[in-house]
């Protein structure tokens, strides 16, 4: 059944069908539209570089750090930064690459 969210009695109706899509009506004219896929699903691609960015994360939390103290609090800092790690990792690993 379908879910309108806009006015019932009016010229124009928009609203949600199931999880299936979204309608919009405007006079005799209705447009349907599918929903993009669910964001919790991903395709076999975007697995393989989530899987690629955590093994690049746990490598760089592995990466060694300076420390030093600063006004009693205990500073500590990759000595090298996450943007040029991840950049090196995926001209290292070509499998990274999107």
């Amino acid at each position: 059944m379908p879910k309108v969210t806009g006015p019932l009695f009016g010229t124009s109706a928009h609203g949600r069908i199931v999880n299936a899509g979204s309608f919009r009506r405007r006079g005799a004219t209705t447009i349907f539209q599918r929903l993009p896929p669910y964001p919790g699903e991903a395709t076999p691609k975007q697995a393989a570089i989530r899987a690629c960015f955590a093994q690049a994360r746990t490598a760089w939390a592995a990466s060694p750090q300076r420390s030093w103290w600063a006004s009693g609090v205990l500073h500590n800092e990759y000595i090298t930064p996450w943007a040029q790690w991840w950049d090196d990792w995926r001209s290292n690993h070509p499998e990274c690459q999107p």
